[in-house]
């Protein structure tokens, strides 16, 4: 089978270094010189992969990076961006996989084999989207990730009651880990991994904190006991509150952590039979 590749690259020398490369790997490719022509190639055509070049800057790679996982038509098409950068201090929305230039043959050709088979893996296991976001730990950054995140599964029709609390369940996550796991000190990156396949969605929360142990939280509210933890927070001069797990465990079909504590999955089934019945080992056994 001939794999496609779509090229989205104004630099001359980048774009001709890319297409050489392809020509010699036999891969047949396709050129876009704008973000705009880009999308509407990889909306019609539907590429293997995407290699979208830095000549372009930032802003509008960034702008095409967010409508190409936002957009169903687009999203779980590979996406690969040139030149890794270095720390990310805003919210961002992850390519696939990154390729440094200038690069010889065989290292684009590893690049894009990954790229081939993270695409075959997804094909084989009915995904239908999948989108990453990195998060400094900044209180003012969860609007937006909650807007973005919405408007992801709006994408796919789950815009409904159900699907925001999803929404507000995913924000509480993503709160807990950057005020415990990294006491709001916004250059540590917060990871969200999102996936809808037929039957869910499932979104991995990760930090870099210490962690905890979920099963003994004393400052936190447990199931039937939803104030005694309050008494805890005041004798330790922490702030009110202490309900997000909680609240985020009743807004989800499913919520585990890793041993360590410092991942959380987050399972909402879509609404169909074969869904009916939680997977007790999908949380042991499913990293994004």
């Amino acid at each position: 089978m001939e794999r496609s590749v779509l090229i989205v690259e104004s630099g001359t020398s980048a774009r001709l270094l890319l297409t050489n490369a392809l020509k010699k790997l036999g891969f047949s490719y396709r050129i876009s010189t704008s973000a705009a022509e880009a999308l509407e190639l990889a909306r019609h055509h539907r590429p293997d992969v995407a290699i979208v070049g830095s000549a372009m800057g930032d802003r509008a790679i960034d702008r095409l990076c967010r409508e190409w996982k936002l957009d169903p038509r687009t999203n779980p098409l590979i996406l690969i961006r040139v030149e890794q950068p270095g720390l990310f201090l805003d919210l961002d929305l992850e390519p696939d996989d990154w390729l440094s230039l200038p690069c010889e043959v065989p290292t684009l050709a590893e690049v894009l084999d990954r790229a081939f088979h993270a695409a075959e893996d997804r094909r084989q296991d009915g995904v239908r989207s999948e989108i990453r976001w990195r998060l400094p730990s900044d209180r003012e950054v969860l609007t937006v990730f909650q807007d973005q995140f919405r408007a992801w599964m709006q994408g796919y029709g789950l815009n409904n009651f159900r699907w925001q609390q999803l929404a507000l369940a995913v924000r509480e996550l993503c709160a807990n880990a950057m005020e415990w796991g990294h006491s709001f000190e916004r250059e540590r990156i917060v990871s969200v991994a999102a996936r809808l396949d037929a039957e869910k969605i499932s979104v991995l929360v990760r930090d870099s904190g210490k962690g905890f142990n979920p099963r003994h939280v004393p400052h936190a509210a447990r199931p039937g006991d939803p104030i005694s933890h309050l008494e805890i927070r005041a004798a330790a001069r922490i702030r009110e509150g202490g309900y997000g797990i909680l609240m985020a465990s009743g807004l989800v079909d499913h919520l585990v952590y890793n041993d360590v504590g410092n991942e959380a999955l987050a399972i909402r089934f879509l609404p169909h039979p074969e869904a009916d019945m939680v997977d007790q080992s999908l949380a042991t056994t499913l990293y994004l």
